[in-house]
Formats: C-alpha cells, sequence, structure tokens
C-alpha cells in the first residue's frame, strides 16, 4: 500500500492518521497523549524543565550533608580536645536548662561579644564555635564575583562598611550593639539584610580563641585554634577545568570536536552575523525586500564592537536605522509596528540582544581599564587567543585556576606580548572577576569555517551547506525505522525539554505504524503554534490570543447591540472587516451601509487581497471587505494589478494608499496591522514562493523534523524519486482545508480533534493542491454560480476538491471508532514526601478538643497569613495546644485582635503585634510568627517531624471473599524497599486500615494511565485510572477520549476490575494475570 502518513504534533499530543493513496481513503487514525517535557511550577503557573526541582533539591541534600558532617567534626574536635563532655554537649540547648538571669542562657549574640573581653565557661564558649560554624556567612571562590545577586551583594557591601565605620572589633560585636539588628540577628522570610563575609566571621572566631587563651581558658592553644579554622573553613572546591570539559557535548558537524563557549569571540559574532543575515529591509512606498549587504553588516559589527561599556551594550533597531542611513518609509522585518508611531520611534524601544557581544565587551572594559586600551587591541587582533582566553574562564571557576590556565595559555598560543603585558592582562581579568559559562551547539573549528560565509551575507543554513553540503547531519543508509535524536547525536540541536519528548513520542508513533503498515511513501506533519517556543514566547502567544478573544467578545456584543441576535459566522467575519476598515470598502471607499453585510444580502463579499489561487492564504490578514461589483471587477487580480492597472494609474493608487494607511492607523487594535497593509500594497506577487510560504512550515523546529525524517528514516517506492518525501503544512493552510469539507474542530469536547487534524494534513498532497489551487483560480475568474474545472487527470469537478467524495463522512466514522491512546507513567522516582516538615509532637499524642481528637501536626506561619479565625464559641480551633496552656497571655491577645478586625486575620495582624509580660503588658518582642495545627492521618516521618507524602505510586488491588480492597503504595515506601499491607477503610486513619494476610489474592496493582474497566450491578465505567481518595477508598477515572473525569467509584462490594493495555496506536489487549512487583523489582527498574 501506497500511503502518507499524517500527524498533528503537540507540546502534549500526536493525532496520526493513515491515508491510502491508492484508493484515496483513510485506513486508520488515532491519538497518543503523553505529559509534557515540563512541569508547572508554583510561582505564577510557570513552567519549568522535568530535571529542574531534582536538581535544586540534589544540591539542597548534598549542602546538607556536607554541613552535617562539617558540624560533626567539630563537635567530635570539641569533645576530644575536653572542652565539654558528650553530654554536655548534648543537653547544651535544651530549653530546660534556660537562665532566669537577665542574661539569657541562648543570648549566643552576647556571649560572642562578651568573648572579646571576658572569660567565658567552656560550655558558654562551645556554644559561641558552634554557633559561629553553623552560621559561618558568605563566601564566593572568586575576589569579584559578578555571579551573586545584586541583593546579596548589597547586603554584604553595606554590612561591611558598617564594620570598618564604626570600629567594630568583630561582626559578633556589631550585631549586638548596633541598633540595626536590634529586632533580627539572621535574615528572615526569604530577606538579604544580615548578609555577612565568611572570611569577616572566620577572622571573629580566631579573635575570642586567641583573647579566651589570653584570659587564662588552658584548654585553648595554637594547635586547637588552627584545627578549628581549618574546620571552619572547609568547602567542597569547584569541580576542575577537565571535569566539566568531559560534560560539553560535541560539535554537530565537527563531531569529533566539543562545542565551544558561548563567550567566545567567534561564537558571539557567528550569533551576531546569523540575526544580521535574517534582517530583511522592507520598503512601504516600493514594497521592495532586501537583505544587509556583506558591506552593511560588516559596518553594523564594527559598530558594536567599537564601543566601551562596562556591561554588554544595547543595541536597538534606531541604532541600525542610523547606521545603514534608511529612509524613513524603510522598515524591519523583526518589528511588530504599530500605526500612528513613527518607525524610529518603535525601534528605539526594541533591543536587539545577538548584537550585544557581551563577553567580548567585559573582557574589553576590564583590559582597558586595568592594562590600557593599546594591550586590548592587540589582544583583540589575535581571535585564537582571544577564543582560548573565553575558554579558560569559561571551565575554570577560581582564581587559583584561572591564573594557571590563563599562563598556560599564553605559553601555548603564539601572540606578540611580553611577560608584563601577559600578567598585566591575567591581573586584570581576575580584578573584574571576569567569569563565563554556556556552551553553544558548534565547535570553535566549525566556527572558523562558517563565519567567512556568513560574513558574505549567507544565512545560516546556507553557510551549513557550502562548507559541509548540508544543514543537519545526514546518514547516509536511511533506516526501516526511525532512530531515536540521541543515537544519532542530533539531540545537540535541541535543548527545549518539551520538543525533545514530543519528538521522541512522534517516533514512536511512526515505528509502531511502520510495523504495522510498512514503510510510509510520504509524511505530512502539522507542527503546533507553540511547540519549539520557551515559556516565555508560549505566555506572549497565549496573551495575543487572549486579547484577540477579548476583542472578538466585543465585536459580537456590538453586533447583538445593533442588530439585535448574535452573529453567523460570516456575518462576524464581515463585521470584523467592516469595523477594521471603517465602515468603508477597501478598494472603492465607499461607505458600506451595516445592512450590506447581513447573511443572505449580497452586496458586500469577503476577498482575498492576494487571490488564494497565487497565495495559498486563507488568514485574516489576506481578508478584506468590498463591495459585491468591486470584488467581480478585481477578480484574480492584486489590489495594485486592479486599481493602479499595474503602475498605469498612478492617481487612483497613490488614492488608495492613503486610504489603506488611514485605515491601518484607524484599525489596527482590530487586526488591520502592517502585515495586511504590505498585501494590500504589494506590487509583485512571486506565485511559487507565496503557496511555498503558505502552504509549508518554515520554523527551525519545522525543519529540524523534516532533515530528521528525510535523511535517517527509508521511504516506501524508493524508484518513484519522489523529492517531497516529508512536508511540513502550516495550521492555517489545514484549516483553511479542513473548514472546507465541514470538519468543525472543538477542542474543550474531548482529544479526538487530533485524529481528525491528522486525516485532513495527511489527505494535503501534492494533487489536491493542485486541484484547490485551480478551484480558486475559477470561483475568483467566474462570475457563474457553479464552479468547474478539470485536473490533471482529465477528471471534472464541480466542488472544493476532496480526495473522494464521501471522504469528510469517512474521517468522521474513522475518529469516532479510535480509542485514544495515552502514555502510562509507571516511573517511581520522584519526591518521597513534600518539603514542609512539620512538628509531630500532637501526631502521636492528639489533644482531644483539637481536631476531634485525631492526629495533627503543627507547622509555623506568619502571623498575617496565618489563616486562623475564631469560632462560633470564640476559640481559635486551628491555633497549637501550646498557646492557650503555656502562653494564655498572647493566645488572648490574639482572640481580642480577631474580634476587634471582624474576625480576619489579615487585618488584624496587618500592623506588628508584640508579645504581653506577664503583667499584661506589651513587651519588646514583636509575634511574628505562630504555630497553626493540620490534620495528619499519615506522612512521612522526618527526624523529629513529619511531611506530607509524596506520589502515589499506584495502587495495589486485592480481593478477599468477593470484595475489593486497595493497598495505596506512596514513594516513601519505595525508599523502604517494604511492600505495604494495610488496604484502605474508608473514614478511619491508617492505623485502623484492615492488614492484608494470606487470605487475601492479588489481582493487579493500577498506576496512573492505565486502562481499567469496573463493571458494577448498576453501570460499567471503561477508562483511564488517574487516582484514589485515600479518605473514602474510592477511585477516579478519566475517559479515553478525556471527555469527562468520573470521580467517586467505589470498587469494594459487587464489582468486577479488569485490567488492560493500550499500545501506541490505541490497540488494547486485556491484562490476563499479574504478580505483585515487590521493590527489589522496581529498584532494578528504576537503575
Amino acid at each position: 500500500m501506497r500511503y502518507v502518513l499524517g500527524l498533528d504534533l503537540g507540546i502534549a499530543s500526536i493525532g496520526w492518521a493513515i491515508y491510502n493513496m491508492d484508493n484515496s481513503n483513510i485506513e486508520k487514525c488515532g491519538v497518543r497523549l503523553f505529559e509534557p517535557g515540563e512541569v508547572k511550577g508554583a510561582r505564577n503557573n510557570a513552567s519549568a524543565s522535568l530535571s529542574a526541582s531534582r536538581r535544586l533539591a540534589r544540591g539542597m541534600r548534598r549542602r546538607i550533608r556536607r554541613r552535617a558532617y562539617r558540624m560533626q567534626k567539630i563537635k567530635e574536635h570539641l569533645i576530644n580536645s575536653g572542652l565539654v563532655s558528650k553530654d554536655e554537649l548534648a543537653n547544651m540547648f535544651n530549653s530546660t536548662s534556660k537562665t532566669k538571669s537577665g542574661t539569657s542562657h541562648y543570648d549566643v549574640y552576647e556571649l560572642r561579644y562578651l568573648a572579646l573581653d571576658s572569660f567565658l565557661s567552656n560550655q558558654q564558649l562551645a556554644r559561641v564555635l558552634i554557633h559561629l560554624a553553623k552560621h559561618r556567612g558568605f563566601k564566593s571562590n572568586r575576589k569579584k564575583d559578578k555571579s551573586v545577586d545584586g541583593t546579596v551583594n548589597k547586603s554584604l557591601v553595606e554590612n561591611r562598611k558598617l564594620l570598618e565605620e564604626n570600629g567594630y572589633r568583630t561582626v559578633g560585636e556589631m550585631l549586638h550593639k548596633n541598633q540595626t539588628f536590634a529586632a533580627n540577628k539572621r535574615n528572615r522570610f526569604g530577606e538579604y539584610r544580615v548578609m555577612l563575609q565568611r572570611s569577616d566571621i572566620g577572622e571573629e572566631a580566631k579573635i575570642i580563641l586567641e583573647a579566651q587563651y589570653q584570659l587564662g581558658n588552658q584548654l585553648i592553644n595554637q594547635q586547637f585554634i588552627e584545627k578549628y579554622i581549618t574546620m571552619f573553613n572547609w568547602q567542597r572546591d569547584f569541580a576542575k577545568a577537565e571535569d566539566i570539559q568531559k560534560m560539553v557535548g560535541k560539535c554537530q558537524f565537527e563531531t569529533e570536536e566539543a562545542r565551544a563557549p558561548k563567550a567566545c569571540f567567534s561564537s558571539e559574532k557567528f550569533i551576531a552575523l546569523s540575526k544580521l543575515n535574517n534582517l530583511i529591509v522592507s520598503n512601504q512606498i516600493t514594497q521592495e525586500k532586501r537583505k544587509l549587504t556583506p558591506a552593511e553588516i560588516q559596518k553594523i559589527i564594527a559598530f558594536i564592537l567599537a564601543k566601551k561599556v562596562k556591561f554588554s551594550p544595547k543595541i536597538y533597531f534606531s541604532n541600525l536605522r542610523t547606521i545603514l542611513s534608511l529612509e524613513k518609509d524603510e522598515y524591519f522585518n523583526f518589528i511588530q509596528y504599530k500605526p500612528n508611531i513613527k518607525f524610529n520611534e518603535q525601534e528605539q524601544k526594541e533591543q536587539i540582544k545577538e548584537l550585544s557581544f557581551p563577553a567580548t565587551h567585559e573582557l574589553k572594559w576590564g583590559i582597558c581599564e586595568h592594562a590600557g586600551e593599546v594591550t586590548w587591541l592587540n589582544l583583540f587582533s589575535n581571535t585564537t587567543l582571544l577564543d582560548t582566553i573565553a575558554v579558560e574562564l569559561t571551565y575554570n571557576k577560581t582564581d587559583e585556576a584561572i591564573q594557571t590556565a590563563l599562563e598556560k595559555c599564553f605559553a601555548k598560543q603564539k601572540n606578540n606580548f611580553d611577560t608584563d603585558s601577559q600578567q598585566a592582562i591575567i591581573s586584570a581579568i581576575l580584578k573584574d572577576g571576569v567569569s563565563f559559562d554556556k556552551n553553544i551547539s558548534l565547535s570553535l573549528k566549525a566556527l572558523h569555517k562558517i563565519i567567512p560565509h556568513l560574513e558574505n551575507g549567507q544565512r545560516y543554513d546556507e553557510a551549513c551547506k557550502s562548507v559541509w553540503g548540508h544543514h543537519s547531519q545526514r546518514n547516509q543508509q536511511p533506516n526501516p525505522k526511525l532512530p531515536s535524536i540521541q543515537a544519532l547525536g542530533l539531540d545537540n540541536e535541541l535543548t527545549n525539554p518539551v520538543v525533545i519528548r514530543a519528538i521522541s513520542q512522534v517516533r514512536k508513533v511512526i515505528n509502531a505504524v511502520i510495523d504495522n503498515y510498512g514503510s510510509p511513501y510520504q509524511i505530512n506533519i502539522e507542527l503546533a503554534r507553540d511547540i519549539g517556543k520557551s515559556v516565555d514566547q508560549r505566555n506572549e502567544i497565549s496573551k495575543r490570543q487572549k486579547n484577540n478573544q477579548a476583542n472578538n467578545e466585543r465585536l459580537i456584543a456590538e453586533f447583538e447591540e445593533d442588530f439585535g441576535r448574535k452573529p453567523m459566522k460570516d456575518e462576524f467575519t464581515k463585521f470584523k472587516l467592516w469595523k477594521q476598515q471603517g465602515n468603508k470598502c477597501i478598494y472603492s471607499g465607499e461607505y458600506i451601509n451595516p445592512e450590506n453585510i447581513l447573511h443572505g444580502t449580497h452586496a458586500t463579499e469577503i476577498d482575498h487581497i492576494i487571490p488564494h489561487s497565487r497565495s495559498f492564504d486563507d488568514s485574516m490578514g489576506n481578508k478584506v471587505l468590498c463591495l459585491t461589483q468591486e470584488n467581480q471587477r478585481k477578480g484574480n487580480q492584486t489590489p495594485y494589478e486592479y486599481i493602479g492597472q499595474s503602475g498605469h494609474n498612478e492617481q487612483a493608487w497613490h488614492k488608495f494608499e492613503e486610504r489603506c494607511k488611514l485605515m491601518n492607523k484607524t484599525g489596527y487594535q482590530l487586526g488591520f496591522d502592517f502585515s495586511k497593509l504590505d498585501r494590500l500594497l504589494l506590487k509583485k506577487v512571486d506565485k511559487e514562493g507565496f503557496i511555498e510560504r503558505n502552504l509549508n512550515d518554515t520554523r527551525y523546529i519545522a525543519r529540524f523534523c523534516k532533515n530528521y525524517l528525510e535523511n535517517h528514516l527509508q521511504f516506501s517506492y524508493p524508484e518513484d524519486n519522489n523529492k517531497l518525501r516529508v512536508r511540513v503544512l502550516t495550521g492555517q493552510a489545514t484549516a483553511f482545508i479542513r473548514s472546507h469539507w465541514g470538519l468543525s474542530k472543538s477542542r474543550e469536547e474531548n482529544d479526538l480533534h487530533h485524529a481528525q487534524d491528522a486525516c485532513v494534513i495527511a489527505a494535503v498532497t501534492t494533487k489536491l493542491v493542485q486541484n484547490v489551487t485551480k478551484y480558486m483560480h475559477e470561483k475568483e475568474f467566474s462570475a457563474a454560480p457553479q464552479i468547474r474545472f478539470v485536473d490533471e487527470d482529465g477528471v471534472i469537478h464541480d466542488r472544493f476538491p476532496m480526495p473522494n467524495i464521501n471522504f469528510r463522512q469517512q474521517i468522521i466514522e474513522r475518529v469516532n471508532k479510535i480509542f485514544v491512546s495515552r502514555m502510562p507513567k509507571h516511573k517511581i522516582s520522584g519526591q518521597v514526601h513534600l518539603d514542609t516538615i512539620r512538628s509531630r509532637k500532637y501526631v502521636d499524642n492528639p489533644v482531644g478538643e483539637y481536631n476531634n481528637g485525631k492526629p495533627f501536626s503543627t507547622i509555623s506561619k506568619q502571623l498575617a497569613d496565618s489563616g486562623i479565625k475564631l469560632d462560633k464559641d470564640g476559640e481559635i480551633p486551628t491555633l497549637c495546644p501550646a498557646y492557650k496552656q503555656h502562653n494564655p497571655n498572647i493566645y488572648r491577645l490574639l482572640k481580642g485582635q480577631l474580634e476587634k478586625h471582624g474576625n480576619d486575620a489579615k487585618k488584624a495582624f496587618a500592623e506588628p503585634l508584640y508579645a504581653p509580660r506577664k503583667d499584661g503588658t506589651p513587651s519588646e518582642a514583636q509575634i511574628k510568627t505562630i504555630k497553626i495545627i493540620q490534620p495528619q492521618n499519615t506522612g512521612v516521618k522526618v527526624n523529629q517531624g513529619i511531611a506530607d507524602n509524596g506520589g502515589m505510586v499506584r495502587i495495589d488491588i486485592f480481593n478477599k471473599e468477593g470484595k475489593n480492597y486497595i493497598v495505596p503504595v506512596y514513594l516513601s515506601e519505595v525508599i523502604k524497599a517494604e511492600l505495604p499491607n494495610r488496604a484502605i477503610i474508608a473514614n478511619k486513619g491508617e492505623a485502623d486500615w484492615e492488614m492484608i494476610d494470606s487470605n487475601f489474592k492479588f489481582i493487579f496493582s493500577l498506576y496512573p494511565n492505565d486502562l481499567v474497566k469496573i463493571t458494577t450491578k448498576k453501570e460499567t465505567f471503561f477508562g483511564y485510572y488517574t487516582g484514589t481518595d485515600r479518605a473514602t477508598g474510592a477511585i477516579t477515572i478519566l475517559l479515553h477520549d478525556g471527555s469527562k473525569e468520573i470521580r467517586g467509584i467505589g470498587i469494594k462490594i459487587n464489582t468486577l476490575l479488569e485490567k488492560f493495555q493500550v499500545d501506541v496506536l490505541g490497540n488494547i489487549t486485556k491484562v490476563e494475570k499479574e504478580k505483585r512487583l515487590d521493590f527489589s523489582q522496581l529498584q532494578s527498574q528504576k537503575r
């Protein structure tokens, strides 16, 4: 069978369809859904890489482990030296030992101050030394670290200045005596006010120990001091340059070479040249478009590199306008221009980050400042040396390593610097704290080959073809099945995890289709608008869509107000265009009566600016409203050919130009943008170019997919010499065909629309495109209501082209028969428990009057955000019992504030609140946080606290005497490597659940997205398992097409459960028997 595989690829979905070219039928279609390669963060619902949270947690665990080890060794040192015993150390921070004297046992900051002049007891000194080691301050590996956050750096500088200007001997003395730190001596709630240098705190420790030695503590000696200071400063070194370089990927062209650092001059020049070679300058009057010449590109690069600024210069399009001496009517392709604002004014706000050369300018500034401009010019003339310096500054992370690496660099690289000049450059770099990171996908060897071609004005793909003969890697032997991008090394080209996941899934679909139907003759793909976009870009698309929707809703409301009903589809389009055009015919300029846009009237028509037969463009940007007679006269012409008579009626054309420009200014907010204005004023039409551009997707990700499939997959019938094996279609093209075939698209109803789109995509063959073009040509020329045309096979058509007369009905029937395949979630990794750790004092010992006597935990929250409220009895039920029992004054104060402010915690605690003394008068201690309670029926014990369970890996279902029992399995049990054996009993605590023993029969396990059939006496449920309510034992399933989620399905009594597997193509097989997977097998799976 000669077939076309149609693929509708989104960030979390694939619609697929097989179009039989021999009989023009859809053989089969389906939908594959999967989780996108990102997670939604809690902050602003922003998306993040799947590995981001793991990386953050792993780094935190390492820091905690290393600090715990350091503190353990310091405590052992204190015990071994005889300063304190093991028991004394264990009881040192016990609250029962708190004294009642004015000097609190716990005021360690006062002890740090007293230690400078007064003898401390061994226990007091031990407390000070442990406190200093725990809170040892901030240290950078560089003398001047530009990577440090601005707020942190500011605080470090200010506190250092405060220490010096007031003559404080130590940081401890400053914290104790200066009123700036009277309220808080440590950072709280994300603030960075008390940032201190580690070197200053280390110096304080040394001063205190030497003072105590002088004051007579016989246990303190030089050996004790040196050992303590060594342990205090323990810190794991940064990875060595060789270790970092091992992790750098290989170049996509020069495969033996490592990717170049982004900071290399050659890398920055490559980025700038690529941007400039994609820049198009258009003339609003003549409609001519041109690329920049090599001379213009060199002029721009020279202008940027001549700048001398501390940070990377901001280059705007207005700068380019000045450099290129553009006319006022010329404009750039990368800007969304708005009417009523001059081009230059808009260009002053549009920065071109690709032209900033940030690393080069950072080096230039430091070397010019500290070594002189002549030295920099000498270095800048040696591109190889400049690149090598950037390489060393990318991989070496300490001053010592950088010093050594740069000295070797000067020794190896040919240069004309004497020893003094070399040391001046190295010293300048170290003084300025220059450091780089990140790499690009090409090596320096590849860059040096490609840059000359870019300098000559070639685009990146053209330059690649000139050097290597192709834009992306080419496999000379196509494969019967598509290899992974990782196996081919193509993952170097992709950094977006969403795209990587989507391409991985589409590969599975293609290979599964090949297993069933053999190699495809052709593959047609449509990529979602947002695939390949960053989170910010997708948010911007979403924002534009919402704005457009808001405008449409406003126009619908206006139509209803004017005509007393909602508009039909064609009426709405006409109404919108009528508003855009200021109520006038676009071609004649005559006023259009609003009644003439209503359905059924024939006074007005919607026209394609560039005829559809010449452009294949059915977008709103190519549509205008005109009087019917004007449209008939225009026919298959462009506005310039019709009104300007191809240059023979300049006066009429000038009036038309002015009218269009005025409409652009007044109708911009409704969609009359510059792209529409460009189409209206276009003088030359490249028919083939227009159709190619509007039919085929030319985005980078589209080109990548096309090359990936064409170069590495074997297609059927190679003897046909089909040059169009892979076509990446635009959404606009398929939407046009879909609408003319009468296929509606409803995203909200279910997920089947992906398959419907894939059917349309698969059917877009070269023959169909030619027939659609002929049909639209006849429609634009013919005045008769019946359109007729003859295709290349001599067949007469009298309607919009379709593969066969029943094709629409065939698509609907095929789509309605599919079963949506969802990617199962069988992974066993993730968070064992949630981040927040609470006190479990009351989990083991509940208090009867709180939480109905059931277990609860406590957690500290900021007072104003605590959400505490008075109940009907005037009590605060969510407040920790300790307040009522041990701090009744505070309890009464909180109650009183809530009573005064209408039981609203935000209002009650908006102003600072101070804890009362025993006599009821306010103290100086501000109440910033309080402990509140939270029901805690289960959780993971973490040291002395408890945290909520992480993800539920699966549920294990057992049966006994005709009843089904659910055992939830959490990640915490995976870590413990023991299977849980308690089954949920509704509305009972975990301790009271049913114990599973040998009398229970294991049925099967359900992971998220496993397919299950639940048959009760009354009804049957068939869908994907999504979750379990551990409080009731009820489960939730999602219907296969996503149309409905069914919650609260009880499965215990009189219920038959069956489990099924669904392959990538939606084929279903029943799971007959399953063995309970224990954690030794799970761990081996994970490895």
